[in-house]
């Protein structure tokens, strides 16, 4: 699915997405997190292509929107928030945080991505490792290829074996 979103192929994306809701392969829950995991990885056109098709496959099938759960309120202490994304970016990544010392990491890395993408329910982060596997090699950003694929190792969410099957069912 995330692949097929990449490609901007919709209607490919959308019998995907029919697909894997009609035989109980994926909720209604995992899809909606899956394309903003995309979005984040591969650019917001991707993933909307992803939630369009969810979408429509949804209203096809007469699925109710799940309820999403509201994220806490950041907290007004700005070093809780920082030290909630560098342990987001430890659980995630597998490695220490960087500093801080831009907009670009502080608000973008350590809280959106770390903090708040990766810990939103909905999707397990062995899903989100694939989905986010899939918008890195897509993007063509070598440093999160190899990050994502080292630390989904490392996490124990994929082994070499299974991350080699997955580049395999990439190609």
């Amino acid at each position: 699915l995330a692949g097929t979103a990449a490609t901007k192929d919709a209607a490919a994306c959308q019998g995907y997405a029919t697909g894997a809701l009609k035989g109980g392969y994926l909720t209604l829950l995992e899809l909606r997190e899956a394309a903003l995991q995309l979005a984040v990885y591969d650019g917001w056109a991707s993933g909307g292509v992803l939630d369009r098709a969810v979408t429509v496959a949804a209203k096809e099938l007469g699925l109710a929107e799940p309820k999403m759960e509201r994220l806490p309120d950041d907290p007004a202490d700005k070093a809780e928030r920082i030290a909630r994304g560098q342990d987001g970016f430890r659980r995630v990544a597998q490695t220490d945080a960087p500093p801080p010392f831009t907009p670009y990491l502080d608000t973008g890395v350590l809280n959106f991505v770390m903090r708040d993408l990766w810990g939103r329910p909905g999707l397990d982060e062995r899903s989100r490792r694939f989905v986010t596997l899939v918008g890195a090699a897509f993007s063509n950003a070598p440093t999160p290829m190899r990050s994502h694929s080292y630390s989904a190792m490392n996490s124990g969410h994929l082994t070499k074996d299974e991350l080699l099957e997955f580049c395999l069912h990439f190609a």
